[in-house]
């Protein structure tokens, strides 16, 4: 054992325990390790704790639902859209009472058809609750710093739950089962309609925070994206409530898809389309929310369920936006490194192009190139001939420095560099 340093007066308390330190041998050239006691000691026998010494216990991370009600919808809303910059991922959830038109088999329904039936329901039932969740492309949502009763710091991940006064279970129409579901988790309906927002009041609101010269995606250089789980009469209820104050949804699918575009300013996915149409089979079997959550891994063990803390709208949009992000980041980022809806790994192949089909690349096999001939035994001449394996998308090298690039190769090894002067077009041509 190597000698510790000198044995310090008793202090007032007892400090903790240090481990011995162990034996072991070193080099002669080393010279031999020694211990030191980490507490600084005075003559007096007390240990005298420096502010820097001890760094601060780390934030303990956690989330704040936000109540949202008449009384402060325009400041939460403003406060919202002064977030949309850095935040620009919107994940929505809604609470509504039931479905009273029901077909009998929803799944052999076309789209058209499942429209309709959401219409129906939507545009005769109010809106009870709504969830909004904002994140950037990394998955960080606002946060606060607080301090706890014994003095930690706590980080506050930020949700909101807006509460809305149309709905009385005693006048309007409901699904019975739907309605008791909701006050046993709960939904005190009668709160709602002293101190709930109304659904015109908030979408005016919504309406002008979206169209702001600090949030308008326009104005911004960028655009929203809009995501919820299962979310057709989620995106139908924000529709309803800025399109014309709570008038009836537009008549056909395609124009509801292009009022929700305007009214929304910027793309919508939905994550649970994305995971029943992904190539992980333990996601295209579908499932609900906590269910794909729960796949996933991106359930948190300190937002467990509990008497008095139930999965309403705010807690389960910030659930649908984690499972959004995790399928974003994890499931459908393909091989290249690019992202997409809809684009699967097995329908790439190496060198493929990504583009948009109203802006085809040109796709050739008879090309005009300069090159550079690395060390190779057989020299490649002026107007000499390569034949390739295929066709390749490509463009000049003076119209586009990335698909204008040239590499010939031959038995594994790069032969040559160069760039494409011309493209001649395919055979056929």
């Amino acid at each position: 054992m190597f000698p510790l340093a000198p044995t310090p007066p008793p202090p007032v308390f007892q400090p903790l325990s240090h481990r011995a330190v162990p034996s072991f041998s070193l080099p002669a050239l080393l010279p031999p390790p020694h211990a030191t006691v980490p507490y600084p000691y005075s003559n007096d026998g007390l240990v005298h704790l420096h502010h820097h010494a001890v760094p601060p216990p780390p934030p303990v991370l956690r989330l704040q639902i936000i109540p949202v009600t008449a009384a402060n919808y325009a400041a939460e809303l403003d406060a919202i859209g002064s977030l949309l910059t850095r935040y620009p991922f919107v994940t929505i959830d809604t609470e509504y009472p039931g479905s009273i038109h029901r077909p009998p088999s929803y799944h052999k329904l076309t789209p058209p058809e499942r429209y309709k039936l959401v219409k129906a329901n939507v545009d005769e039932l109010p809106i009870v609750q709504l969830g909004i969740t904002l994140c950037d492309e990394y998955g960080n949502l606002p946060t606060v710093v607080v301090t706890d009763d014994d003095g930690r710091p706590l980080l506050l991940e930020l949700a909101w739950e807006v509460t809305f006064s149309d709905f009385d279970p005693r006048r309007d129409r409901h699904a019975p089962e739907s309605v008791a579901f909701l006050a046993s988790r709960g939904v005190d309906f009668d709160a709602s309609l002293a101190r709930g927002v109304s659904s015109a009041a908030f979408g005016a609101k919504l309406t002008a925070v979206l169209s702001s010269s600090s949030s308008s995606p326009a104005r911004r250089g960028g655009e929203l994206t809009w995501t919820a789980f299962g979310g057709a009469y989620d995106f139908a209820y924000v529709v309803k409530m800025l399109f014309s104050g709570g008038w009836p949804l537009p008549e056909t699918w395609h124009e509801f898809v292009a009022q929700a575009r305007e009214l929304l300013g910027g793309r919508v996915f939905d994550a649970k389309y994305m995971a029943e149409h992904c190539e992980r089979e333990d996601l295209c079997c579908g499932g609900g929310l906590r269910r794909v959550a729960a796949r996933l891994c991106v359930e948190r063990p300190d937002l467990e369920e509990t008497p008095g803390c139930y999965f309403l709208a705010g807690r389960k949009s910030h659930i649908a936006c984690r499972v959004y992000m995790a399928m974003r980041r994890r499931v459908l980022v393909l091989p290249c490194g690019l992202e997409a809806t809809g684009i699967y790994g097995n329908q790439l192949i190496p060198g493929g192009v990504l583009c948009h089909p109203s802006f085809p690349v040109p796709v050739a096999n008879h090309l005009e190139l300069k090159i550079l001939v690395l060390d190779i035994t057989i020299p490649i001449l002026v107007d000499s001939q390569v034949t390739l394996d295929g066709a390749v998308s490509v463009q000049e090298f003076s119209k586009s420095r990335t698909l204008g690039r040239a590499y010939l190769r031959s038995s594994g090894r790069t032969i040559s560099v160069g760039v494409v002067n011309r493209a001649l077009g395919q055979d056929g041509d």
